[in-house]
């Protein structure tokens, strides 16, 4: 049986192949990924891009949840559990832009046309994300709770930011 590292790790790999998919649809696409693409010869459908973001998504507003619930005592936390989610939440934002391929919105999708209109204003909020992540994932290493609270909350701000303008019913 895996444990929670070894589970992460599989789906950091799964989303880095999916998003280096991705990428070369995207307006001034990210590098990409160590990761090589799955072949295929079609362009993903705007439908299955909208799915797999909104589930990108969910799964980091999750893991934030989870973690708040482990900063605060409310479950007891397997060593490194707090380390290891925000190290997955800071891979997952760093390819936010190439989850947003023109054209990848539908009537279920959250994500506002704006986005393309403001692409520019888009990739810096979504680079805030990630550094914001990233410095999470950081400070969680480190095991200090309250630095780690304080980290997880700039994160939440950075991303509330971000739908503020780009995303629909927020």
């Amino acid at each position: 049986m895996l444990n929670i590292a070894s589970k992460l790790s599989l789906a950091a790999l799964l989303v880095g192949t999916i998003n280096t998919a991705f990428a070369a649809t995207t307006p001034a696409a990210a590098p990409a990924a160590a990761t090589p693409a799955p072949a295929t010869t079609a362009a993903p459908a705007a439908e299955d891009i909208a799915k797999y973001r909104h589930h990108i998504m969910e799964t980091l507003g999750n893991m934030k949840t989870t973690i708040e619930f482990l900063l605060k005592g409310k479950v007891a936390a397997n060593a490194g559990s707090i380390a290891d989610q925000a190290k997955v939440m800071a891979m997952l934002t760093k390819n936010i832009p190439a989850m947003f391929p023109k054209g990848s919105t539908t009537h279920k999708s959250d994500a506002m046309p704006v986005i393309w209109e403001k692409w520019a204003d888009f990739e810096k909020l979504a680079q805030d994300v990630a550094t914001k992540a990233d410095t999470l994932a950081k400070v969680a290493v480190a095991g200090n709770a309250a630095d780690t609270e304080a980290k997880l909350k700039d994160l939440g701000a950075a991303c509330k930011a971000c739908h503020k303008d780009f995303r629909k019913d927020n």
